[in-house]
């Protein structure tokens, strides 16, 4: 017999008795009077979605995007936002001030003056996304004073995208200054009017150059100065995805490596019917591969291209070529009175049936005010070999190599051929 009996039991009644849950009290949320508790409204915390935002420099102390007071949402742009810059706002020239921010699209919008001037964008590094940049204005001075909206500061793509003009008239440019970082997406220059692209483009994405004909037909003389888009690079950059030139679009080059490093790891460039790659009075020594597949390469100041050349044998333009009086395959020309255009490279390789059309002086004299020096206006000290021929239509060509060509050689008009090396005209 227990010596504590009472207590034994009380102790085993108290083990099975189930622990007492606490008491839960309600969550009270309100204010304290003097006559008790006055319960508020539950409450929302509100977040700010991505919108369209423009700038209106309505700040009176600063021209940062950092200040709610120069956007007219209120507020400073977030990730997402979609920015426009009308021509109608102050403070022109502001500074993105937010580090890491990442937007969908910029856009420039309305008619700027001489007195308004451009936009000018600077600041900390912009991510840009699958929107772009678009520049809508029109320069209302018609061209006698430049109106350019600028991007000063370095752009990253964050996908494929459009950076695009609408308007043909002189006297505007869209210009971006800044680094371009393609990270492997294709960026198109398109539209009607100048795009400067004068930072430096890398990555493994593509860079294509596409016109936009203003009131003409695809059958009709193309490029920026009759409409199209003039595309100029006027960096050396490191892109390996390869230049396109479309349509209607001339992309102007003024340093060497412009279209990319050039060698094995580079795609090459392609330059389509209509489409043309403008030599700026510069030594090209990159070992650029081009391809014309229907296009032309020009010089409009002294030049020179390394780089190994293939003709695709795509027809030029129906109508271009109804005005030489036969179809051609590819031209190559110079623009400029008194200078040269000298191709030093390996190899033109004509793969199609037509013509190399070569114009040592594009244009005549009643144009250019006088005959051109003597001497040839474009040399071809490349090896000239494939299924095709060659036309010289205007100017003076001087053929520098022996050529293995299998197609006539024509002269038309006051056309000259100076012949610099043996079987330079394959017999």
């Amino acid at each position: 017999m227990s010596r504590f009996p009472r207590a034994s039991r009380r102790h085993r009644a108290e083990k099975k008795r189930p622990p007492r849950a606490a008491k839960k009290s309600p969550a009270r949320r309100g204010v304290f009077h003097a006559a008790g508790w006055e319960a508020l409204e539950p409450r929302m915390l509100l977040t700010a979605m991505p919108a369209t935002i423009t700038w209106t420099g309505g700040s009176a102390t600063s021209a940062n995007w950092s200040d709610a007071a120069n956007w007219d949402l209120g507020r400073a742009p977030i990730n997402g936002d979609s920015l426009v810059f009308p021509a109608s706002a102050k403070q022109l020239a502001n500074s993105d001030d937010i580090a890491g921010l990442s937007v969908n699209s910029i856009a420039f919008q309305g008619a700027f003056t001489a007195s308004t001037g451009g936009y000018t964008l600077s600041g900390d590094d912009l991510t840009v996304g699958a929107g772009g940049i678009t520049d809508n204005g029109s320069n209302s001075n018609g061209g006698s004073a430049t109106i350019a909206n600028q991007i000063d500061f370095n752009v990253a793509l964050a996908a494929a995208q459009h950076w695009s003009i609408a308007d043909s008239g002189l006297g505007h440019d869209l210009t971006v200054n800044g680094n371009v970082a393609n990270n492997g997406f294709a960026l198109t220059a398109y539209g009607t009017g100048t795009i400067d692209i004068g930072g430096e483009m890398s990555g493994g994405g593509e860079l294509y150059a596409a016109g936009v004909p203003a009131g003409f037909t695809s059958s009709q003389t193309p490029g920026g100065a009759f409409g199209g888009l003039t595309l100029n690079l006027s960096h050396s950059n490191g892109y390996t995805g390869g230049t396109h030139v479309g349509d209607y679009a001339t992309v102007v080059v003024s340093t060497d490596s412009a279209l990319g490093p050039g060698g094995t790891n580079d795609a090459g460039t392609t330059v389509s019917q209509s489409g043309t790659i403008q030599f700026n009075a510069v030594a090209y020594t990159a070992p650029e591969a081009i391809t014309l597949d229907g296009g032309t390469l020009e010089a409009s100041g002294t030049s020179s291209f390394s780089g190994a050349i293939s003709i695709s044998g795509t027809p030029s333009d129906a109508t271009i070529s109804a005005a030489f009086g036969a179809p051609f395959d590819a031209a190559i020309r110079l623009m400029a009175p008194s200078a040269t255009f000298t191709l030093n490279g390996p190899t033109i390789a004509n793969h199609g049936s037509d013509n190399l059309l070569v114009q040592g002086d594009f244009y005549p004299p009643a144009e250019n005010g006088s005959p051109r020096a003597a001497g040839p206006g474009v040399i071809i000290n490349n090896v000239v070999s494939g299924s095709g021929g060659l036309t010289v239509t205007a100017g003076a060509l001087a053929l520098g190599a022996a050529n293995t060509y299998q197609g006539p050689t024509y002269l038309v008009g006051a056309a000259t051929l100076i012949i610099d090396a043996d079987n330079a005209i394959p017999s």
